[in-house]
C-alpha cells in the first residue's frame, strides 16, 4: 500500500514558546484525516510555527508537548510541505523541480508520473519551461505538482496562493481542492473567505488560544465581530493610512460625480431637442441597466488600468442613469401652461428649453443628484475591489485578507461618513437651488 493511501488523523497537544515569549500554551489541535483542516489568525500568534514543528523543521523555539499520528510510519516521512513561495529553482525546468525530491534523495527519477502530475495542474505545455518563463499562477501550480509528487498523506500548506491576484488565487483553490481530495491538508491562511471556500474545519489561532467558530451560544469572538472600541481604536491608530486612503476615494467620487452629471445632463437636453435621439438613445439607456455594473468593471481595469481612470468610469457609469433619467423626467413634464405662455409671447425654441424647461425641472435634478452623491461611493469602491492599490476598497480587502477586521470596520465607517457627507451637502445644494420649489 502506498504512504498516500495510508491518510493519517493528527493530533497536536502541547505549548511553544520562544525564550520567555508563550507563543500558544494549552494547544489541543486534531487534523481529521482525508480533511482540509485550516488556521486561521493574526500574524505572530504561531500557525506557521504549528507547520514548521509538523514537518520537522527548525522553528528557533522550545516546544513542550506532543504530535500523535494514527499512521505507524515516521511523521517526517508522511509530511509534504508548501511554502507561500514557490520555491522553484531557477536553473531547473518545471519537469526537473516536479522531480527534485526523487533526485535530491538519489532515487530513479519518474518521469512518467512527474508528466502525468505536470498535465493534471495544466502545465503539459510548459514543462522544458523555466520559472522566469511562467506567470505566477503557473509557478504554483508548478509547486503544487512537486508537492504531489512527494506522494506523502499529509500535506502543510502555509499561505500558497496569499501573493497571487484574485482569479488565479481563486483558479488554484479550486484546483487543490480537487488533487488533494485524498489527503489530510493544513492550511495556513490569512482570509477568512480562503477558509470558508475550501475548508472541512476552520480553526483561529489567537493570543488567548484555538478557537473554533460555531454556534456555540456565545457572543462573536472580537477576532471576526470586534466591538465598538476596538474599531474606535482602529480609527486613531490609523488615522493617517486612513486619511490618505480617503482622499484617494474622494477624488475618485468627485470627478466621476462631475463627468456623470455632465454627461447625464447633457444627454437630457439632447433627448428633450431631437425626437431622433429620443427614439434611438432611450432604448438603449433602458437595456445599459440590465448590464450589472459589477460585470463591467474588470473590463474597463483592463482597458483603463489600475490607477484613478477605471474608478472614475465605474463611478460616472453608476450615476450617470439616475441623473439622465430624473432630469429627462423634469424637462419633459414641464407644466404645459408655462409652455403656453411662452409660445403666446413668441420665444424661440431655445429660449423656452434654457429659461423655462430647465429652471422648472432642477428638482429633479436635484432629487438625481441625491442619488447619484450615494451611487457614486459605491462604483469607486467597486473598482477599487476589482484592481487597486490606493482607496477605502483597497484597504477593506487589505485589511480583510491580513484579518485585521477593526481595520476593515475603520474604513467601511469611512466610507459610510464620506457618504453622508457627500448627499448632506448635495442636498443642501439642491435645496439652495430650488428654493423657490413649492414643497421642497
Amino acid at each position: 500500500m502506498k504512504e498516500r493511501d495510508l491518510v493519517p488523523q493528527l493530533r497536536i497537544r502541547g505549548g511553544f514558546r520562544h525564550g520567555d515569549v508563550i507563543l500558544f500554551e494549552g494547544l489541543d489541535l486534531v487534523l481529521e484525516a482525508g480533511q482540509w483542516t485550516c488556521l486561521l489568525g493574526p500574524s505572530g500568534v504561531g500557525k506557521s510555527t504549528l507547520l514548521r514543528l509538523v514537518a520537522g523543521l527548525n522553528t528557533g523555539g522550545e516546544f513542550d508537548g506532543s504530535i500523535e499520528s494514527t499512521n505507524s510510519r515516521p511523521l517526517r516521512e508522511q509530511v509534504a510541505y508548501m511554502a507561500q513561495s514557490d520555491l522553484l529553482l531557477p536553473w531547473l525546468n518545471v519537469r526537473a523541480n516536479v522531480m527534485l525530491g526523487s533526485t535530491l534523495r538519489g532515487e530513479v527519477r519518474m518521469l512518467e508520473r512527474a508528466d502525468q502530475l505536470i498535465d493534471e495542474v495544466g502545465l503539459g505545455m510548459h514543462a522544458q519551461k523555466r520559472p522566469h518563463e511562467l506567470s505566477g499562477g503557473m509557478r504554483q501550480r508548478a509547486a503544487l505538482a512537486r508537492t504531489l509528487m512527494e506522494d506523502k498523506p499529509l500535506l502543510l500548506l502555509d499561505e500558497p496562493f496569499s501573493a497571487l491576484d484574485a482569479r488565479t488565487r481563486s483558479e488554484m483553490q479550486e484546483l487543490a481542492f480537487e488533487v488533494l481530495m485524498d489527503r489530510t491538508v493544513m492550511l495556513v491562511t490569512h482570509d477568512p473567505s480562503e477558509a470558508a471556500r475550501i475548508a472541512h474545519r476552520v480553526y483561529l489561532l489567537t493570543e488567548t488560544g484555538l478557537h473554533q467558530p460555531g454556534f456555540t451560544g456565545r457572543p462573536p469572538m472580537p477576532y471576526i465581530l470586534p466591538g465598538p472600541l476596538q474599531v474606535a481604536s482602529a480609527t486613531i491608530e490609523y488615522a493617517e493610512m486612513l486619511g490618505e486612503h480617503t482622499l484617494v476615494t474622494l477624488s475618485e467620487v468627485l470627478i466621476g460625480l462631475f463627468l456623470g452629471t455632465v454627461l447625464g445632463a447633457g444627454t437630457s437636453l439632447f433627448l428633450v431637442v431631437s425626437g431622433y435621439a429620443r427614439r434611438l438613445l432611450l432604448p438603449l439607456m433602458v437595456f445599459s441597466q440590465t448590464v450589472p455594473i459589477f460585470a463591467l468593471a474588470p473590463l474597463l481595469t483592463l482597458w483603463l488600468g489600475y490607477g484613478m481612470g477605471s474608478k472614475i468610469a465605474m463611478t460616472l457609469l453608476i450615476i450617470y442613469f439616475p441623473v439622465a433619467s430624473t432630469f429627462y423626467d423634469g424637462l419633459r413634464n414641464t407644466p404645459k401652461g408655462y409652455l403656453d405662455l411662452a409660445l403666446t409671447m413668441n420665444a424661440s425654441e431655445s429660449r423656452t428649453l434654457f429659461r423655462i424647461q430647465v429652471p422648472a425641472a432642477l428638482p429633479s435634478l436635484a432629487s438625481g443628484l441625491r442619488l447619484a452623491a450615494v451611487y457614486a461611493p459605491i462604483g469607486a469602491v467597486i473598482g477599487e475591489w476589482v484592481g487597486a492599490s490606493r482607496g477605502l476598497g483597497y484597504l477593506m480587502l487589505l485589511a480583510n485578507g491580513r484579518v485585521k477586521i477593526d481595520l476593515m470596520f475603520a474604513a467601511l465607517f469611512a466610507l459610510a461618513a464620506l457618504t453622508i457627507t457627500l448627499h448632506t451637502l448635495v442636498n443642501h445644494a439642491g435645496r439652495r437651488l430650488t428654493r423657490w420649489s413649492v414643497g421642497d
